[in-house]
C-alpha cells in the first residue's frame, strides 16, 4: 500500500480533515505488518494514532462493517475542516472516540469495487449536510450496498434521493488505549 504511505509523508496532511482507509490501507499508513477486522480494539487503537494530523478516521473493514475513530465523540457535530490544535498522547485518548458499526446484509453482491468509495462519499456528504454520525455512516452503508449490488463502481441512479439520510446506523463504542 505505497499510496497510502505517500500521504502519510506529505505536507499536505496538515490541511486534511479525513481519512477512509480499508485496513490494509490503515496498517501502511500505521507502520503495522496486519490489522484483522475482529480484532476492533487494534483497528481503533491505529486509527487514533493518526488523529495527530486528522480529525475522523473512517475504516472500512468489508463484511466487519466500519469503524469511526475521532476527536471529540460520537455525539460531537463531524468537523468540516482541521483545528490542528495540538495533542498531547495522553489528551488525544480522552478527548477521542472510536465507535464501530456491523455492516448490513445485503441481499445481492454482484462486485465490491467502489464499495468504499460510495460509503465514504455518502458519508461526507452527510457531514456537509451537518448530519450526525451515526447517520453519516448510515448514509454511506445504504450506499455502499446500492454499489455492491450493481457491477459499476458507481451506481448510476445513486443520488441524493436514493438514501434516507435520517437513517442511524447502529454503533458499538470502542474503548481506545493509551
Amino acid at each position: 500500500m505505497n499510496k497510502a504511505k505517500k500521504v502519510a509523508g506529505s505536507s499536505y496532511l496538515s490541511s486534511i480533515t479525513y481519512a477512509t482507509p480499508n485496513l490494509s490501507e490503515l496498517a501502511s499508513l500505521a507502520g503495522d505488518s496486519e490489522v484483522r477486522p475482529s480484532n476492533l480494539g487494534t483497528v481503533a487503537s491505529l486509527a487514533s494514532s493518526l488523529l495527530r494530523h486528522l480529525q475522523v478516521v473512517v475504516v472500512t473493514m468489508g463484511e466487519g462493517g466500519v469503524m469511526v475513530v475521532r476527536r471529540g465523540s460520537a455525539a460531537d457535530p463531524l468537523p468540516l475542516h482541521n483545528d490542528q490544535e495540538e495533542w498531547q498522547s495522553g489528551e488525544r485518548v480522552a478527548r477521542s472516540s472510536a465507535r464501530h458499526y456491523p455492516s448490513r446484509p445485503v441481499e445481492r453482491v454482484a462486485s465490491v469495487n467502489g464499495a468504499g468509495d460510495c460509503l465514504a462519499a455518502a458519508f461526507l456528504a452527510a457531514a456537509l449536510q451537518g448530519r450526525p454520525q451515526d447517520c453519516a455512516v448510515g448514509a454511506g452503508l445504504q450506499a455502499a450496498a446500492a454499489c455492491m449490488a450493481v457491477g459499476k463502481a458507481v451506481p448510476a441512479d445513486l443520488a441524493e434521493a436514493a438514501i434516507d439520510w435520517e437513517s442511524p446506523a447502529e454503533g458499538t463504542d470502542v474503548p481506545l488505549l493509551p
